[in-house]
């Protein structure tokens, strides 16, 4: 049943589109939530509870504080002299003699 003034908006292929996206999203949060939980096992990641949370009484209140000590990785370059060897190759001399 179409309601006068507004366009039907419902089809199969939005909904698959839709389902699509929240797939998506789906996916991005969880591969996030493993990045963040293979950093903390690994103590890449180090977060501690400084105060904790007070309720209001009848006003006021006191929100926790949290510390996160995050791990450094420094990237630089350095020079070094490496030795490579030398590779010749040469050809022979006439094609009919070569194998096939």
């Amino acid at each position: 049943m179409k309601l006068p003034g507004r366009p039907l908006r419902c089809s199969i292929g939005e909904s698959i589109r839709e389902s699509k996206a929240m797939r998506v999203i789906l996916v991005l949060l969880g591969i996030a939530a493993l990045v963040a939980l293979a950093g903390i096992m690994t103590g890449f990641i180090n977060i501690d509870q400084t105060r904790t949370a007070q309720l209001p009484h009848l006003e006021g209140g006191q929100a926790p504080k949290f510390r996160a000590d995050v791990g450094r990785i420094d990237v630089g370059t350095e020079k070094k002299t490496i030795d490579v060897p030398h590779v010749t190759v040469q050809k022979p001399a006439d094609n009919s003699t070569a194998p096939q």
